[in-house]
């Protein structure tokens, strides 16, 4: 009765950490998935906002008591909650941008799968990666590692301390080319063995010129590549866990610009 009388009493403080909360929600990796039932967004928002309630509410928070800024407050609360997500889904976008490189130079450039959370077509080895990070993911309970930074964020943000300064699109830019070169290095395995194979085959053409290139060619360029992909999954599983450390800490660089 006590929990539901202060529950009562704060339900303005509620809303502000339910709005940072559902942010997280709506963006986040695994979370934001349409298999995930919309019934259980919510009621997984509304039990985390419960629980951090009586955290939130022991300092002297001052919630707006006009409407007006009340929503714009509530707005900048679901802004960091989105900018959490967004940053920790750009690494699974990352893993998409791989496999499209790597579709295009062994040939799978026009050949696209249905992904079923997003309803477009994606690479085929790009949406290999993707399940394959995302089972990575879970296992080493990475959605954990984001409600733990969901978590830490009002350490960095407290409540209605949120502001946008010249650092925001700085660390954007620089978390871009750094995701960039993440996807170039996952593919470059497979790019530089379909390299040395063109070499070859080109020696090949120069050499036998009676031999038809193209339809040699074309295969072999599958299978080296198929091998490649491979080889380097141990690599690949090896370097996630790295890769989504680097992500947190790049949740906790931009959440610095809001403050």
């Amino acid at each position: 009765m006590e929990q539901i009388d202060y529950f009562m009493q704060r339900m303005d403080l509620f809303f502000l950490i339910f709005g940072r909360i559902t942010g997280f929600f709506i963006s986040a990796p695994i979370f934001s998935q349409r298999q995930v039932p919309l019934s259980a967004k919510v009621g997984l928002s509304f039990f985390l906002a419960f629980t951090l309630l009586p955290l939130m509410g022991q300092g002297t928070i001052l919630v707006p008591a006009k409407l007006g800024v009340f929503v714009i407050a509530l707005g900048g609360e679901m802004l960091v909650g989105l900018t959490i997500g967004f940053i920790s889904s750009l690494l699974f976008s990352v893993m998409q941008m791989a496999g499209q490189l790597i579709d295009m130079q062994i040939g799978f450039g026009m050949v696209n799968v249905l992904d079923p959370n997003s309803g477009t077509q994606v690479p085929l080895v790009g949406n290999f990666n993707y399940l394959l990070a995302m089972l990575i993911f879970l296992i080493i309970n990475g959605h954990h590692h984001l409600i733990l930074s969901l978590y830490k964020s009002y350490e960095i943000i407290p409540l209605m301390g949120v502001g946008i300064s010249d650092g925001v699109l700085v660390n954007l830019i620089a978390i871009s080319g750094k995701l960039f070169i993440i996807s170039f290095k996952i593919a470059a395995p497979v790019i530089g063995a379909i390299l040395i194979s063109d070499v070859v085959f080109g020696i090949m053409a120069r050499t036998v010129p009676q031999m038809n290139i193209f339809i040699v060619g074309i295969p072999a360029k599958i299978l080296v590549g198929l091998f490649m992909i491979f080889l380097s999954i141990p690599l690949f599983v090896s370097l996630l866990p790295e890769f989504i450390n680097n992500v947190i800490h790049d949740i906790f660089s931009m959440l610095r610009g809001l403050r």
